[in-house]
């Protein structure tokens, strides 16, 4: 088991573009093997943990937190649009943003920033 992940999942996507997921899978799947792949919005009430959930649908976000309620959780977008259309998701409930394409870097820092906080817990 990889160091970086050994603890309870943390890390889902709910990612609708196929590119996109396929891109994220193949890179966080190489350091995160507890990784879940969320098919439908609802599935995110089966895991009462807190999650780092990263999202493609902007529109989706108040619903995710009405569903998906414990204390942590945090959301992540990613997609194509541009900055500005991105950055207002914060404004709807998204802790932050990624814009698409990414680099593996900015990804990887991005979501290690969300899962440290898991990782605190867990060593306390």
């Amino acid at each position: 088991m990889n160091s970086l992940d050994s603890f309870l999942p943390r890390l889902a996507l709910l990612i609708a573009d196929a590119e996109i997921s396929a891109e994220l899978e193949k890179l966080l799947r190489s350091k995160y093997s507890s990784l879940l792949l969320i098919a439908n919005r609802k599935q995110l009430s089966d895991f009462p943990i807190p999650l780092v959930i990263m999202v493609d649908t902007v529109s989706d976000i108040a619903e995710i937190r009405k569903l998906h309620t414990a204390e942590g959780t945090r959301i992540l977008v990613i997609g194509k649009a541009d900055s500005e259309v991105l950055s207002a998701a914060v404004g709807l409930g998204a802790d932050d943003y990624v814009t698409y394409p990414f680099t593996e870097s900015e990804l990887l820092e991005k979501t290690e920033k969300y899962l440290e906080a898991f990782r605190n817990v867990a060593a306390a």
